[in-house]
């Protein structure tokens, strides 16, 4: 009977991690803290998927506290902050993630928009031009997005 007990306390804290989750997680078949870190990212996008953010947010935050320098989680993170609104915490994450890894793609998000700045810049036209709709009202070229720099170095 005590053994039967130990086992069910120890799975249960295997089971832990981030926070309580809707499905049972199998416990992790390393121990190492890159290994745990996997487990509780990949629990995280479990989380964002359901838009459950502030869960996806403490998995990514405990796959941070392992595993430092894991510059998907905080990308990931950023995007959650970023589904909540929470815009400043966003971007000291993206700012993280770009910071760790800086030639990762997904460290720069780029918009339809950006490529519409970029390639208005490569021609000479002045994004801030207004179009005009056929009915007369003016709305800017470039549609918010800004030019890829990295493109045009």
């Amino acid at each position: 009977m005590t053994r039967r007990c130990a086992v069910s306390i120890a799975f249960t804290l295997l089971l832990g991690g981030c926070g309580d989750s809707a499905t049972p997680q199998a416990p992790a078949t390393s121990t190492t803290p890159a290994s745990l870190a996997a487990t509780e990212y990949n629990k995280g996008i479990d989380f964002s998927e359901r838009e459950d953010w502030d869960a996806a947010i403490a998995c990514y935050s405990e796959a941070i506290r392992l595993k430092p320098d894991f510059a998907d989680a905080y990308n990931n993170r950023g995007n959650a902050y970023d589904d909540k609104g929470e815009y400043d915490l966003a971007i000291k994450d993206y700012s993280a993630a770009i910071r760790l890894k800086p030639d990762d793609p997904a460290s720069h998000p780029v918009t339809p928009a950006d490529i519409v700045a970029t390639i208005y810049r490569c021609l000479g036209i002045n994004p801030d031009t207004p179009v005009y709709e056929p009915n007369g009202r003016p709305v800017p070229a470039r549609h918010g997005g800004q030019p890829i720099e990295e493109l045009l170095a």
